[in-house]
């Protein structure tokens, strides 16, 4: 028994019928899948891009110039030699040990006398200090009544 021609070409038309089914379900997969990953990977890229962003911030903030003060051997005498005319002495240095320099920059100074009254709340100016610099501070502030029982002093200074 021989197949017709007609049968073949039935069989054939089958086959080729199939394998497209399955290449078209094939490709819709990859596709899928394609799209799956470049996603995924979307995602990562974002993420590593955000971290570069927050790690360049962090560097930007390391070097950026930024201006340090500390006072070295700074010395608070009472003068009352006058006893009319006392003034409490100052001397002493400021450092700028940061990156910037520092302007603006004082030493606000709050002295009291015997009944917790104030003697002295002023400021001193200091020129502006460079990095790696230093200013000399001598300076008298006077005042009136009894002697300084207590003082503190503060650094201030703007960038």
């Amino acid at each position: 028994m021989t197949q017709t021609p007609k049968m073949v070409k039935r069989k054939v038309a089958v086959a080729l019928a199939i394998l497209c089914i399955a290449t078209i379900v094939g490709l819709n997969v990859s596709i899928v899948t394609y799209y799956s990953e470049i996603s995924n990977k979307n995602n990562q890229i974002q993420t590593l891009n955000d971290q570069i962003a927050t790690l360049q911030t962090q560097v930007a903030n390391i070097t950026s110039p930024a201006p340090k003060l500390l006072s070295i051997g700074m010395q608070y005498f009472d003068n009352r030699t006058n006893p009319n005319a006392p003034f409490l002495h100052i001397t002493g240095y400021i450092v700028n040990v940061g990156t910037g320099t520092a302007n603006n920059c004082k030493l606000q100074i709050n002295a009291i006398q015997n009944g917790n009254s104030t003697a002295i709340n002023t400021s001193v100016p200091v020129n502006p200090v460079a990095p790696g610099t230093y200013q000399k501070i001598d300076a008298q502030l006077p005042y009136t009544g009894e002697p300084i029982i207590a003082y503190s002093p503060n650094l201030e200074w703007g960038t």
